[in-house]
C-alpha cells in the first residue's frame, strides 16, 4: 500500500491514530514557527513538545539551553502573541530531553570457509607481488 493510501485510512478513521496524526501535523507546523520565536544559536537545540492551552511547552537538549530559554521567557511570549497559531500563549514550560544518539549498527562479522579464506589469501599475496613488480 503506498503511503499516500495508508494516510488516508488514518484521516478517515476516527480513531486514536488520527488523533496521533493530528497532533503530529500540529506540531509540525508549531515547529515551523519556532525560527520567529528564538535566536538562530537555540534553534538547533530547542523543539516545541506540545500546546496545552495558553501553556507553550518547549524542550531543550540539555541544562544549559534549557536555563537560557527561561531567562528568554517572557520575550518568548511576546513573540508568540504575534503569531497567530501561538497568539493564547500565556505561559511557556521547558523541559530537558537529551537528544539521544542513534547507535550506529555493527557491521556484521563475516566468517569465511577455510577454502575461501586460502582462496583470499591467495588473491592477496597476488595483488601484493604484482604492485612489488609494477614498482620495480
Amino acid at each position: 500500500m503506498a503511503k499516500k493510501q495508508v494516510l488516508d485510512v488514518f484521516k478517515r478513521s476516527h480513531s486514536l491514530l488520527n488523533d496521533i496524526l493530528k497532533e503530529t501535523e500540529r506540531l509540525k507546523i508549531l515547529n515551523a514557527r519556532l525560527p520567529l520565536l528564538l535566536n538562530p544559536e537555540f534553534l538547533s537545540h530547542t523543539q516545541i513538545a506540545t500546546l496545552n492551552g495558553t501553556t507553550l511547552v518547549l524542550t531543550a537538549d540539555s541544562g544549559l539551553f534549557a536555563t537560557r530559554l527561561r531567562y528568554e521567557g517572557q520575550h518568548i511570549i511576546r513573540k508568540c502573541k504575534m503569531i497567530p497559531e501561538l497568539c493564547g500563549v500565556t505561559q511557556i514550560e521547558i523541559k530537558v530531553q537529551p537528544k539521544q544518539d542513534i547507535p550506529k549498527p555493527e557491521m556484521p562479522v563475516r566468517y569465511f570457509s577455510p577454502e575461501r579464506k586460502a582462496w583470499l589469501s591467495a588473491l592477496i599475496s597476488d595483488l601484493r607481488n604484482s604492485e612489488t613488480t609494477l614498482k620495480k
